[in-house]
């Protein structure tokens, strides 16, 4: 959790700062989604051409979080309202946005990430919206009080010159206030306003999900032994 003082104001070292921090993680992040994806270490051992280098991998990660997700959204989530209350223009809508994708979508991710964001913002219509954000592209500040309450939300976008640069020339900055989204370009320490407007929701309209307090992936804990058992496979073939 990326903390700052309740009165910290939005300036271009604190979006730099909090991206790097960000990108400290993606690492991370990166061999978790490549876990699922079955790109495991042992698809990458190398041998002597003159030994035999079977690779055999068992994606137990996938299955891990597949049987997960199923358990906890094999059927949609059902919204109930207090009494006397009509929900049901809201749940039109979630109907038309297919809502319960996204759910699935934030599960499945939140089970590999161990975190997952979603965006809340208003079409062309003034209609609430929602879209799952990478994991590896966003990050929200919070204060240091007991509350740990929302301050900004950013979600910003690597731009390189070249495709093999491994370095980027600027980010392309989405930052979530209280009232207000705001567009940036960060080149270095130099933060250039594109454009903003004001929101409705009266938070910040990016929301983290939690998998757990540790912000583990549900197989995250287990990788080692995906790895053993892959190694063993993998050797009693050879």
């Amino acid at each position: 959790m990326y903390q700052v003082d309740k009165n910290t104001e939005l300036t271009a070292d604190l979006i730099k700062d909090a991206i790097d921090f960000n990108e400290k993680r993606r690492p991370h992040f990166d061999k978790l989604a490549n876990y699922y994806m079955g790109s495991h270490d042992i698809m990458h051992r190398q041998k002597s051409e003159t030994l035999m280098n079977n690779k055999i991998m068992v994606n137990h990660a996938k299955y891990i979080v597949d049987v997960s997700v199923g358990y906890l959204l094999g059927n949609p989530v059902d919204y109930q309202p207090e009494k006397g209350l009509n929900i049901d223009p809201l749940l039109d809508h979630y109907k038309r946005q297919t809502m319960e994708n996204l759910d699935v979508e934030i599960a499945k991710e939140c089970a590999i990430f161990g975190i997952k964001y979603e965006y809340i913002y208003s079409n062309e219509n003034a209609e609430p919206c929602s879209v799952a954000l990478d994991v590896r592209n966003t990050i929200i500040i919070y204060d240091n009080t007991l509350t740990h309450n929302k301050l900004y939300g950013i979600n910003y976008r690597p731009i390189f010159k070249e495709p093999d640069d491994k370095t980027p020339d600027h980010y392309e900055v989405l930052v979530c206030t209280k009232t207000e989204v705001i567009n940036y370009s960060l080149k270095g320490n130099i933060l250039k306003e594109l454009d903003r407007e004001q929101h409705v929701f009266g938070e910040v309209p990016i929301i983290e999900y939690q998998n757990n307090g540790e912000y583990q992936g549900d197989f995250e804990p287990v990788i080692s032994l995906i790895d053993a058992y892959n190694l063993i496979q993998s050797d009693r073939v050879n």
